[in-house]
């Protein structure tokens, strides 16, 4: 009997969303694919799966409204169809919204199985200063750091010079809950502008040394001391070769970080590579899953191929 699948997209993830619902086994899983419009509207979308990598799929007159259901008693989906309500069985979440944190818990109100992190391991790793936090409290090294938070905004001038006395020029600054904003900053003037921007996409800031080094990726897959983990990847010259000592060294730091954070199913693993040490940068449990994604390019360097990917991803669960 075949197994129900939602994927679940938004117009952030149509690549992603494309490659996974294209790459399922027909044989074994009833592909149900819901797409959040850009107007966060929920429709169960049945037309042709070539239509997902652009905005025209909103558009098919057979979507309908649907939305996955708290209540763990209907355990799926409820749909509008003609004007009647139809519960449908799901087995299993394959979720590709960039949403990290709120959607897991949705997902563990309603009880049913999903690729990846959990809610509060999301929340965690989207938050720079979560990551940083628990990270040194385990013993592992990441760029020396600071919060600033929009409390703060009024004393600008004081803080800001805290924060050279404290890390030093050049520094890098990052809202600790979004990927936009990032700034350099090489003086005070520039911190200060650089903090400004990042306010406006989050009330609390990360500010950390600048790294001077390669930066590096290792893409993680399943539980624990069971993960598998990639090679090592530098992030700006894909072709450059580690030696043998190195790449174990990266590789056993970066489990140790997923291991650490609680990470379970799928995540990709940043981290810098100085003439001195290896720190870790961020663990993201929502990379783009797309099959010319950094994840699946990583994970094919060590025979795993795409659709085996999303099989290996599934059988996690089961």
């Amino acid at each position: 009997m075949k197994k129900n699948i939602l994927v679940l997209f938004n117009n952030q993830s149509l690549k992603a969303a494309r490659s996974v619902v294209t790459n399922l086994s027909d044989e074994k899983y009833e592909v149900i694919p819901i797409g959040i419009t850009r107007k966060g509207r929920w429709l169960f979308y049945p037309g042709a799966y070539a239509n997902i990598e652009n905005t025209i799929w909103e558009n098919d007159i057979d979507c309908v409204p649907a939305i996955l259901s708290p209540d763990n008693l209907h355990n799926g989906i409820i749909k509008l169809e003609s004007d009647e309500i139809v519960h449908k069985k799901i087995d299993l979440i394959f979720s590709l919204l960039p949403i990290k944190g709120s959607v897991q818990g949705l997902f563990e109100l309603s009880k049913i199985p999903f690729v990846g992190a959990s809610s509060s391991v999301s929340v965690v790793c989207s938050d720079n200063a979560y990551t940083h936090a628990i990270l040194e409290y385990s013993g592992m090294r990441t760029a020396k750091w600071k919060v600033i938070t929009q409390r703060k905004i009024s004393e600008l001038d004081a803080e800001c010079e805290k924060l050279s006395e404290n890390l030093g020029f050049p520094l890098a600054v990052k809202p600790a809950n979004s990927d936009k904003g990032f700034g350099k900053a090489n003086d005070i003037n520039s911190l200060k502008e650089c903090v400004k921007t990042a306010f406006l996409y989050d009330s609390k800031i990360v500010v950390e040394e600048f790294i001077s080094g390669r930066a590096l990726q290792v893409a993680m897959l399943g539980y624990g001391d069971d993960a598998v983990p990639s090679f090592v990847r530098d992030k700006n010259d894909p072709n450059f070769m580690f030696e043998s000592d190195i790449t174990y060294k990266v590789i056993d730091i970066a489990r140790r970080a997923y291991k650490t954070l609680g990470v379970s199913g799928y995540a990709l693993v940043s981290l810098f590579l100085t003439d001195t040490e290896i720190l870790v940068d961020e663990v993201d449990t929502g990379p783009d899953l797309s099959e010319t994604g950094e994840y699946a390019n990583l994970m094919s360097e060590i025979g795993i191929d795409y659709p085996y990917l999303l099989e290996r991803l599934i059988n996690l669960l089961f």
